[in-house]
């Protein structure tokens, strides 16, 4: 890693970080003309990562590609388009002026086992014609943006597995939930990729102890500790904490932060960001942001301030007329939901 870069993004969670780092990965890929690795301890979020970049208009130029291994597409699931199972097997038919004859009969060999993959008894002919065919996926469809999970990567980036001789072209690797990976997985990635930039985004709060515990416990000490907590405590490590959360609505983005924003307030055009480059679905359901005044004395895990504001707000809606079962309430934390119901007792009238 001599000479090399590392970052760190150190944001909340659910502040949208996955979705700054997708666009920093599009931009980069763009303007160097090199390629971006992605990586994710869960499907779930590899997953996201590829399907927000489909989403964005303006990165529709850009190759996105996600690797799923085989034990994924055994799971029932709805696959994208972008996955490397789905584009391999039709690969020699989108790419048939590209290929010889030889490489199309490769490509055909593949379709049918992939199709018939309870059928394959040789595990050796598999992986070969495996290791062949993305072979020539990076020479006809090289992607821009590769999402993986972190388990893939570790498993197909030796020099004797699928992807053997096809990173010389990845020059930025982004690891998102870096609270869940530990300290000898980013020695092996940095051991298997060190001639590329590294960049790690997470929360250093998102994966402590669920339930009220004190600081000094022994939960709170030795839970979850990741290679963020060491990125946090070295300052040869940029770290570029995300003040801001990029979730606005249209009609909101005039508007400008006034207070908790480094540098003063933030602008309507700072404010724009993802509203240029993303479509809303719907423009007309009003938004309401409200800045809970106390912090959170969990963190990332519950706030009794912002429970106290969603509780009166949902009251005022009601008393303005606004039917129960119009009011959605969406919490990323089950105790959360609790604080709620401790501050409203006439949500416990309402069929929640």
């Amino acid at each position: 890693m001599s000479g090399r870069t590392q970052g760190k993004q150190r944001q909340a969670f659910g502040s949208g970080k996955a979705v700054v780092g997708a666009i920093v990965a599009a931009r980069r890929a763009m303007l160097s003309g090199r390629s971006v690795l992605f990586t994710a301890s869960t499907i779930a979020t590899a997953a996201q990562f590829a399907e927000t970049l489909l989403s964005i208009a303006e990165c529709s130029i850009v190759c996105v590609l996600r690797y799923v291994s085989d034990t994924a597409v055994a799971e029932k699931r709805n696959p994208l388009k972008v996955e490397f199972n789905e584009v391999l097997k039709n690969l020699g038919d989108d790419f048939a002026a590209q290929l010889s004859e030889a490489d199309r009969a490769k490509c055909a060999k593949f379709r049918s086992g992939r199709v018939r993959y309870d059928h394959y008894s040789s595990r050796e002919t598999w992986t070969y014609t495996l290791a062949d065919v993305i072979d020539m996926i990076f020479i006809v469809r090289p992607p821009d943006i590769l999402s993986i999970t972190t388990a893939s990567l570790l498993n197909a980036s030796s020099d004797s597995d699928v992807f053997a001789g096809n990173w010389k072209n990845f020059a930025l690797v982004i690891c998102d939930e870096e609270s869940v990976v530990p300290e000898p997985v980013f020695v092996v990635i940095a051991n298997h990729l060190p001639a590329v930039h590294h960049v790690y985004i997470g929360d250093i709060h998102q994966l402590e102890p669920h339930m009220r515990c004190r600081r000094t416990s022994q939960a709170a000490k030795f839970g979850s500790r990741s290679i963020i907590d060491i990125f946090v405590s070295v300052r040869a490590v940029p770290v570029a904490p995300l003040m801001t959360t990029f979730r606005a609505q249209p009609w909101l983005a005039q508007f400008g932060g006034l207070r908790g924003h480094i540098g003063g307030r933030t602008t309507a055009d700072q404010r724009r960001l993802l509203l240029d480059l993303m479509t809303f679905p719907d423009g007309t359901t009003p938004f309401v942001l409200l800045d809970a005044a106390k912090s959170a004395v969990s963190r990332s895990h519950s706030n009794e301030a912002e429970a106290l504001d969603c509780a009166t707000t949902i009251d005022r809606l009601l008393q303005k007329g606004v039917a129960p079962e119009a009011v959605y309430i969406a919490l990323a934390r089950s105790r959360q939901g609790q604080f709620v119901l401790e501050h409203a007792e006439f949500l416990r009238k309402i069929n929640i």
